[in-house]
């Protein structure tokens, strides 16, 4: 595994506080708006997350990461654009909250995968399993 460089600590650091007051936000409001504090919060970070994510590479190029950093900013983009100028008049509060909750999706994607990757299953093998 690579060692971490200070902008991807920024970037983790700022993730984890996005997931937070994302979840935050839908726990208390059932839906993220940039009325809320906590949901102009989660955006700010959110945009700033996905943008440090560009400027991360330490798997050789453009990769999932990155594709997944853009798809965020599209998501957020259309969000905020269905919140902001109601394009398709009363059914763009769904496709603001379907905008809203995928950028929570897209920051739960790495942070599950990278949790997970430095957990080893080698040693749990079906013998071992069995004879517990």
């Amino acid at each position: 595994m690579p060692e971490m460089i200070p902008l991807g600590w920024f970037h983790t650091i700022l993730g984890i506080a996005a997931v937070l007051s994302g979840f935050y936000t839908i726990i208390k409001y059932r839906v993220i708006t940039l009325e809320q504090r906590s949901g102009k919060l989660y955006a700010l970070l959110t945009l700033i997350v996905a943008g440090t994510a560009l400027g991360i590479y330490n798997q050789g190029g453009f990769g999932i990461a990155h594709i997944l950093a853009v798809l965020t900013l599209a998501a957020l983009a259309c969000g905020v654009i269905m919140e902001k100028t109601h394009l398709f008049g009363s059914v763009s509060k769904y496709f603001q909250a379907l905008g809203y909750t995928s950028t929570l999706l897209f920051h739960m994607i790495p942070a599950i995968t990278d949790f997970l990757r430095p957990v080893s299953y080698t040693h749990l093998t079906l013998p071992t399993i069995c004879s517990v």
